[in-house]
């Protein structure tokens, strides 16, 4: 009796200094007086710390004396589906709240415009600038796109697999946004249920929690890119290639079909999984299995044809410009240090499930892994922890390894631990990733991206409809938001740029400098020794000073204000 009294007590302990916490997340804190005691709370971390440690101890003193079926050890096994589904539906949920809505930028802007072009019926964009095309080339094309096979169009370089999916959102009446944070919620289900199949469902439900708290996991499903819709599928044809149904090895090969057209270039783990159905059931379902596969690589070939004139080209330039042996130092050290920094070093300590056999077919899980890092292991490198996310699909299986250990380690533990040991995991490590997704501010970055649409509405008041903004970052959302015509800076010769503008206004257009803070001076490099305007040396005629500085320069401007007259700024306002 004493037991089940401080177990009732530590509960409503736990459950007061949870909410407490929440109300100081939400309102920044309270504070009043009662009967002369000042009571307040501003902290959230503090009576999160109470309320881990009463629930811990509620947990204990639950299972202190508890028969095995009723232990909280037990009742986590029966529950983990339940809890696992209810994280699958708060990762969607905050892929919508806090996802990006803004075609912007090179990927953003390239996925988002092609998919409208599907939803059109069309696979090439119009080149609006084809009367500048033999003059000035490939700077024609904005960010997302190049000069097509056909003449007079652009041809997208992304792969059709997302904006397909986005385009079939939109063609039913929603957003094209939303394909993203579905498809999290899925991968983070699809980790439960493949976790269960290789291991248990303690196992599962852990590596699901750990998947939907994950900062690259987050991140990706906040932005309109393909990284989170190609794990989905590939953790969709692992566990179909699991099933025992007659034509689940066919169902696993159209999964990774959808897998190749979302990303052609991890195509190699076709080759793992095919191994592996083949292997573990048979020529005949690895035939199944292949033929689902076969669909994805015809069409990617017909799509490189028709869009790059070549079956093996693809969007991205030739490949010798993309892989080198000399990358791969810098990418292995790169990757090595952002999956440590974003998942602590413990990330490793999964490693050991695979020496213990802690989950069948490890090992064809590890060797699918090391493909897809081959698979990138000689690309060019980028310095940014973003691009964590090419590792993306191997993600949910590293950290399915890591529940295996975890699940083994509670399992040595007396009965009683059990319990406050899994939820101490499930709720200090999530909370742990959630400091490092506020370090990084990933809920913030929607406010950023807001700028491409402000500046390219902007635009519409601002410059003519014969405009033609010499931009890059800019160069894809000033079309789409502001309906004006743009080239790129980093596609112009370094010194044909006043060849470039007397071409522009030969041609009865306008030209206009659209530039971030960062791309100002790069432009000055670039063209400042061989043309006077490409100093940019005079006042803009428009400013944004929101979450970037973004400047817009005319240049008849410059011969005015070098003879005295004076240039007005106008100020674009940012929401």
């Amino acid at each position: 009796m004493p037991t089940r009294i401080l177990y009732r007590v530590f509960a409503a302990a736990a459950i007061v200094s949870f909410l407490i916490a929440i109300w100081d997340l939400a309102f920044g804190g309270f504070h009043f007086v009662v009967l002369g005691v000042r009571l307040s709370s501003r902290e959230a971390y503090k009576p999160l710390a109470y309320g881990e440690l009463c629930a811990a101890l509620a947990f204990v003193g639950h299972d202190i004396g508890a028969d095995e079926r009723d232990a909280s050890w037990s009742g986590f096994s029966r529950r983990a589906g339940t809890i696992a589904a209810a994280v699958s539906i708060l990762f969607v949920i905050l892929g919508i709240r806090y996802g990006i809505y803004v075609a912007g930028g090179a990927d953003y802007y390239g996925y988002v415009s092609q998919a409208a072009l599907w939803a059109s019926g069309h696979v090439l964009a119009p080149d609006t600038l084809s009367t500048l095309e033999p003059l000035l080339g490939g700077a024609v094309a904005p960010l997302g796109y190049r000069l097509a096979h056909t003449p007079g169009y652009l041809a997208p370089i992304y792969s059709p697999g997302l904006p397909l999916a986005m385009a079939a959102l939109e063609r039913v009446g929603l957003s094209v946004y939303l394909i993203v944070p579905l498809m999290g919620g899925a991968a983070v289900w699809l980790t439960y249920r493949l976790t269960s199949c290789v291991a248990d469902r303690r196992t599962g439900c852990i590596a699901a929690v750990l998947l939907a708290f994950s900062p690259i996991a987050v991140f990706l499903a906040l932005v309109p890119m393909s990284d989170v819709p190609v794990t989905a599928w590939w953790l969709l044809a692992w566990l179909l290639t699991l099933s025992a149904g007659p034509w689940s090895a066919l169902m696993a090969g159209l999964a990774s079909s959808a897998a190749i057209l979302t990303r052609p270039n991890i195509v190699p783990l076709a080759l793992v999984t095919l191994a592996f159905v083949a292997v573990r059931s048979g020529l005949r379902r690895g035939l199944l299995y292949a033929a689902g596969v076969l669909p994805s690589a015809l069409f990617i070939a017909g799509w490189n044809q028709y869009l790059y004139g070549s079956p093996v080209s693809t969007g991205y330039g030739p490949l010798e410009t993309l892989f080198s042996v000399r990358y791969a130092g810098t990418n292995l050290r790169q990757f090595w240090s952002w999956l440590v920094d974003l998942h602590t070093p413990v990330v490793i300590v999964g490693v050991l499930a695979l020496v213990a056999g802690r989950i069948r077919y490890g090992w064809w899980l590890f060797a699918f892994s090391m493909v897809l890092l081959g698979c990138y292991l000689f690309y060019l490198p980028f310095d940014n922890w973003t691009f964590l996310r090419f590792l993306m699909p191997a993600i949910p299986l590293l950290l399915a390894l890591d529940a295996s250990v975890c699940v083994a380690v509670f399992e040595r533990l007396p009965m009683a631990l059990r319990g406050a040991a899994v939820f101490a995991l499930c709720t200090l490590v999530p909370f742990w990733f959630v400091a490092k997704i506020d370090g990084l501010r990933l809920f913030e970055i929607e406010q950023g991206e807001r700028r491409y649409e402000t500046v390219g509405e902007a635009m519409k008041a601002i410059v003519p409809p014969d405009a033609v903004l010499i931009s890059m970052i800019h160069s894809g959302s000033v079309r789409l938001y502001g309906d004006r015509h743009s080239i790129r800076w980093d596609l112009i010769a370094p010194d044909r740029l006043d060849a470039t503008l007397e071409i522009i206004r030969d041609n009865g257009f306008t030209p206009y400098f659209l530039l971030e803070d960062w791309e100002e001076p790069r432009v000055r490099d670039r063209f400042g020794k061989a043309s006077a305007v490409g100093r940019l040396d005079w006042p803009p005629t428009a400013e944004y000073l929101g979450h970037a500085q973004i400047r817009l320069y005319s240049p008849d401007d410059r011969a005015r204000y070098l003879h005295g007259e004076p240039v007005l700024t106008k100020m674009i306002p940012f929401p």
